[in-house]
C-alpha cells in the first residue's frame, strides 16, 4: 500500500512538471508573438514591420473625378472674296493681335475694278449735275415768261374799258399756257431723278469696290494664337454667293485662330456626380502628356440637356476654363479633372493609419531625436480618406512611426 502511494505521489509530480514546463513554453511564444506585432516599450526602438514618415506640409483635397480633353474656343479665317494667295503673313503658334495681317491675295484684279468704279460714279456725278443745271435753266426761262405775261394781263384786269375783249381774251390764253408750262417744267424732275439713282448705284459699286480690295488683305479680328495655316502662297481661293449676295460656300479658309487666351477643358459628368458640381467652382486638371504638372481652372458653364450615350448612362458636359494655360497644352489633349469639393491647402499633414485613438484621445509613435519612441497626444482636422491634417502636437520634420501599437500617452 505504501509503495503504491510513493508511486502515485513520483506520477503526479512528473505530471506536475509536465504541465508547468508546458505552460512556461507557452507563455513565453505569447511574449514573441505579441511583440512582433508591434507593441513597442516607451523606450524602445520601432518594431518590425514598421515604417517611419516624416511629417510634411502639403495639399489635401475631395474632389469628384472625372476624364476630360483640351478644347480650345477656335475662330476660321477665310478671305471674303475669290483670289489666288500672294502671302501667308503667319505660321501655326504664332500670337496675333488684333488686326495683324494673317495673309494678302493678288490685289491687280481688284484695283482694276476700283478704277472703273470710281470712274463711273464720278461720270454719274457729272450727269446728275448736269440734269440739274438743265432743269434750273429752264424753269428759269419759263418763269421770266409767265412773269412778263402777268405783267401785260394785270392792266386788262385793272382796267378791262380800254382794251378789246378780243386783246384781254389772247393775252390771258398766253398767260394759262405759260402757266401751264412753268408747272409742267417745275414737275419735270424725271431726269434728275434717274440720274440720281444712277450716281446711287455707281456709289454701291465703288463701295463694294473699296470692300473688295481691302479683303485682298486678311487681318485677325481678335488677339489669340495661330493654331493651323490651311492654305499655301501661290493656291487659288473661291467664293459663290446666294441670291441675296451672301457666302454660300467657300474655299477660302486659310487659317484658325483661338479667338482668346482661354483653354477649356470638359468632361462628361455623371448625373451622380452632378449634384457637387457648380459654376464657378474650383479645378484641377492633369494631362497625360503634362503628368507633372497641376492646372488650376474652374467651371464656366454646366450643359442643361444630357450628353447622349448608347448605354443608356446619364451624363452632362461640364465646361472648364483653365486659369494657367501654357503651349504646351494642345487641343484634344486628354486629362483627369478634379471637382474639388473641399480642399486645404499648405497644412501639416501626416497618413491617417498613423493615428491612433487611446483613451479618447487621438495618439501617433513619434520618434526621438535619439532614435527611441515616444506616445504624443495630437489634434486633427481634415481628412481626404488617405492622409489627415494635424492641427496640435506635431510640426513639419518630426518622423513618426506607421503600424505600431502605442503605449498610453503622456
Amino acid at each position: 500500500m505504501v509503495s503504491q502511494l510513493g508511486k502515485l505521489s513520483t506520477v503526479l509530480g512528473r505530471k506536475k512538471y509536465f504541465y508547468l514546463t508546458v505552460l512556461f513554453l507557452l507563455g513565453a511564444t505569447l511574449l514573441v508573438l505579441f511583440n512582433s506585432k508591434g507593441v513597442v516599450a516607451r523606450n524602445d526602438t520601432a518594431a518590425v514591420g514598421t515604417k517611419e514618415f516624416t511629417v510634411k506640409k502639403g495639399d489635401l483635397k475631395i474632389a469628384v473625378e472625372v476624364d476630360g480633353k483640351a478644347e480650345f474656343s477656335t475662330l476660321s479665317l477665310k478671305t471674303e472674296i475669290p483670289g489666288t494667295i500672294k502671302e501667308i503673313a503667319v505660321k501655326a503658334g504664332d500670337t496675333v493681335k488684333k488686326g495683324d495681317v494673317i495673309a494678302r491675295l493678288a490685289a491687280e484684279k481688284y484695283q482694276i475694278e476700283l478704277n472703273i468704279a470710281s470712274a463711273n460714279y464720278s461720270a454719274a456725278l457729272a450727269k446728275l449735275e448736269k440734269a440739274k443745271e438743265d432743269y434750273n435753266q429752264k424753269l428759269l426761262s419759263e418763269g421770266q415768261k409767265l412773269d412778263v405775261l402777268r405783267k401785260e394781263y394785270r392792266p386788262m384786269q385793272e382796267a378791262p374799258e380800254i382794251f378789246s375783249k378780243q386783246e384781254i381774251a389772247l393775252k390771258k390764253m398766253a398767260l394759262e399756257y405759260a402757266e401751264k408750262s412753268y408747272e409742267e417744267v417745275k414737275a419735270g424732275v424725271s431726269a434728275i431723278r434717274l440720274e440720281e439713282a444712277n450716281v446711287n448705284q455707281s456709289l454701291g459699286n465703288l463701295d463694294k469696290a473699296r470692300r473688295n480690295l481691302k479683303d485682298t488683305t486678311l487681318t485677325s479680328p481678335v488677339s489669340g494664337k495661330v493654331l493651323a495655316v490651311l492654305k499655301k502662297e501661290g493656291e487659288t481661293v473661291s467664293v459663290s454667293f446666294d441670291k441675296e449676295g451672301d457666302t454660300a460656300s467657300s474655299s477660302a479658309e486659310i487659317a484658325v485662330l483661338s479667338s482668346d487666351d482661354g483653354v477649356y477643358v470638359t468632361a462628361n459628368v455623371l448625373e451622380l456626380d452632378m449634384a457637387n458640381i457648380s459654376t464657378g467652382q474650383g479645378v484641377e486638371v492633369k494631362f497625360e502628356a503634362r503628368p507633372d504638372k497641376t492646372y488650376t481652372g474652374r467651371v464656366t458653364e454646366i450643359e442643361n440637356l444630357p450628353v447622349n450615350d448608347p448605354s443608356g448612362v446619364v451624363a452632362y458636359k461640364v465646361t472648364t476654363k483653365l486659369s494657367d494655360p501654357d503651349d504646351s497644352i494642345r487641343s484634344g489633349m486628354t486629362a483627369v479633372v478634379s471637382f474639388i469639393i473641399e480642399q486645404k491647402k499648405d497644412v501639416v499633414i501626416i497618413p491617417n493609419q498613423a493615428v491612433k485613438r487611446i483613451g479618447g484621445a487621438q495618439v501617433v509613435d513619434k520618434v526621438n531625436p535619439d532614435g527611441s519612441i515616444a506616445s504624443r497626444k495630437i489634434k486633427t482636422g481634415f481628412t481626404d480618406g488617405r492622409n489627415v491634417e494635424v492641427l496640435e502636437g506635431l510640426e513639419p520634420g518630426d518622423k513618426i512611426i506607421i503600424g505600431a501599437s502605442t503605449p498610453a500617452a503622456k
